[in-house]
């Protein structure tokens, strides 16, 4: 910003000689010029503060590592969906497997949150925790979805993509997979609620039911 410059006026004083009557006098002594009065020195500018600094952004934290499988990953480019839920541990019960229910599925995006397994063997042993996600978005016909698949086990990432199609009344899901190719899909029991889908399959000489929730 541009200073504006100040300006001081200097005050002059003249004594000026009296002019009397009748004879001339000697002229007076013209009188001292009086001295101009100092400029005064503006004022200091003072200094501005010094700024704060923001503070440090923090960085997103990386998800714990879940599950021991060391396998090879597959399927890595059928979607592009990443499990963030929960690392889900499986677990057994000596109770009687819950029924399939059916249900009309919602489309969305849902988490694994438990593995049971129900009616095994006591000397058979649990698979490795994981984390897992399941996409599901409508389809081009009745009962007919569209389906992604994503689960992290240990270093193994293992995806799916391909198409199902929903039988209420048989309380039944067929998935058709398209990616990886060599994948056979099948049928599964499932039961479906407004936030919750729960997939039914065969698991050493028992039942394993998986609920995924939404998110």
């Amino acid at each position: 910003m541009s200073r504006a410059a100040t300006f001081i006026a200097l005050g002059i004083t003249v004594t000026l000689a009296a002019y009397g009557c009748g004879s001339s006098g000697t002229g007076g002594t013209g009188g001292a010029t009086g001295t101009g009065g100092g400029t005064s020195n503006g004022g200091a500018t003072g200094t501005g503060g010094t700024s704060n600094n923001g503070g440090t952004t923090g960085t997103g934290g990386s998800l714990a590592a879940c599950g021991d499988n060391t396998g090879a990953n597959q399927g890595e480019s059928c979607n592009t969906i990443v499990p963030t839920g929960t690392c889900v541990m499986e677990t057994k019960s000596s109770a009687a497997a819950p029924a399939p229910a059916g249900g009309t599925i919602v489309a969305g995006t849902y988490d694994l949150t438990t593995m049971t397994v129900y009616g095994e063997p006591a000397d058979a042993g649990l698979d490795s925790a994981r984390r897992g996600v399941i996409m599901i978005s409508a389809g081009t016909g009745a009962n007919m979805f569209n389906i992604q698949v994503a689960e992290h086990s240990g270093t193994t990432l293992q995806r799916q993509s391909g198409m199902a199609i929903a039988n209420s009344t048989q309380k039944q899901i067929t998935f058709t997979p398209s990616c990886p190719t060599g994948d056979t899909g099948g049928a599964s029991s499932y039961s479906a609620t407004a936030t919750t889908f729960t997939l039914f399959e065969d698991h050493n000489g028992g039942t394993r039911v998986n609920v995924y929730t939404k998110r």
